[in-house]
């Protein structure tokens, strides 16, 4: 749910000028465009960790068996696998973001450098 949140609130507040920009003067985006911007933003830049902080705050499952759990597993491998838990989510949730921006601009193309209207619009 806070996925969709957040690419609702990214979509109408930081990415539809860049589309808007891009269809009012005709040349497509390009596909990993939109994604760059998002991530570099200045303004749009903070949310990304406090969507994962919100994300990572249920990660430790703590309840009363977690010492017996520690000791059987030992520290060592429960530090190991809880980081890579959070790894592979923020792989996830990054691979979300690419494939969200990546869908909601149907005219892009792949190429190897930035299009017109993301150079215009700097």
């Amino acid at each position: 749910m806070l996925l969709a949140i957040y690419f609702a609130f990214s979509y109408f507040t930081f990415l539809s000028p860049y589309i808007l920009y891009s269809n009012e003067i005709n040349p497509p985006l390009g596909a990993f465009e939109l994604f760059i911007t998002l991530e570099c933003l200045p303004m749009a830049a903070p949310f990304i960790p406090l969507l994962a902080l919100l994300w990572f705050a249920d990660v430790p499952i703590v309840d009363d068996s977690i010492r017996f759990v520690i000791h059987r597993t030992r520290w060592v491998r429960r530090l190991i696998r809880q980081m890579a838990f959070m790894l592979m989510i923020t792989l996830i949730f990054q691979l979300c973001l690419l494939l969200f921006c990546v869908l909601i601009c149907p005219d892009t193309f792949l190429a190897n450098g930035w299009s017109i209207p993301c150079r215009i619009k700097e």
